[in-house]
């Protein structure tokens, strides 16, 4: 039996859905929010940097999460799994960026 297009993309788009949800519960299961804010904006007084949006290419994301530099822990893979870090990828990943200044109205000075 053969699934619709629209069928396999409804279950795709679900399952990104799914990992997205999945990736911020870990997130802030795992403490990352500490130090890199929940929306993944960066940590007050440089305490994590900026991770969304627009985050670093997987590899390089998952390469600092497994063998981070400076003062971030290292999170093995015994103690977050790769699926984990993929789904923690797919929830910084679906962080759009917020509207720029001279669209909010209150901050303009018409």
């Amino acid at each position: 039996m053969q699934l619709s297009l629209a069928l396999l993309v409804a279950l795709n788009t679900a399952s990104a859905q799914e990992s997205v949800e999945r990736g911020r519960t870990a997130f802030m299961q795992m403490g990352c929010y500490a130090c890199h804010g929940t929306m993944g904006q960066g940590g007050e007084r440089g305490a994590g940097p900026k991770l969304a949006p627009n985050p670093f290419p997987y590899e390089a994301f998952a390469f600092q999460t497994r063998r981070p530099r400076a003062n971030m822990p290292r999170y093995p893979q015994e103690y977050l799994s790769d699926a984990q870090l993929a789904d923690i990828y797919s929830y910084i990943s679906s962080i759009k960026p917020g509207p720029a200044a001279k669209d909010i109205p209150l901050l303009r000075a018409d």
